[in-house]
């Protein structure tokens, strides 16, 4: 196992995990996600709040999101890490889980209608019609 594939203790209880093993991580604004959510209904996957980058992130299966192409949506696959709460934390200091997503493997989000979703944001906010 490389370096890149481990987990990190982070700070205040967090760990440093790597996106693109177990699942991709997909990084949106605080005001967008709240739009996001509500149109994906009841089964969004788990769902990590960062508060100090006014941010959600998406947690989707691996790979998925490599051929997305959205305007202020970052997605964190390969050799890139999240830092993570303990499944237990749903409330502040630092970033905390939306609603507790118990032991991984966690649940994901359905990545075609994550997508969807996002692009007709993106296509809604641009005024251009298209993502």
């Amino acid at each position: 196992m490389s370096t890149l594939d481990k987990e990190t203790p982070g700070p205040i209880g967090t760990r440093i995990l790597p996106a693109g093993v177990e699942w991709d991580a997909v990084r949106v604004p605080h005001a967008v996600a709240l739009t996001v959510l509500d149109k994906l209904g009841s089964a969004p996957g788990a769902i990590l709040v960062d508060p100090q980058e006014q941010a959600l992130y998406f947690f989707v299966p691996p790979r998925a999101t490599d051929e997305w192409e959205l305007a202020n949506v970052r997605l964190l696959g390969v050799a890139t890490f999240v830092v993570v709460p303990p499944p237990e934390r749903i409330a502040p200091p630092g970033p905390y889980w939306l609603a507790e997503p118990g032991r991984q493997p966690w649940p994901l989000a359905d990545a075609e209608a994550l997508h969807a979703v996002l692009a007709e944001h993106v296509a809604s906010t641009s005024g251009t019609g298209t993502p």
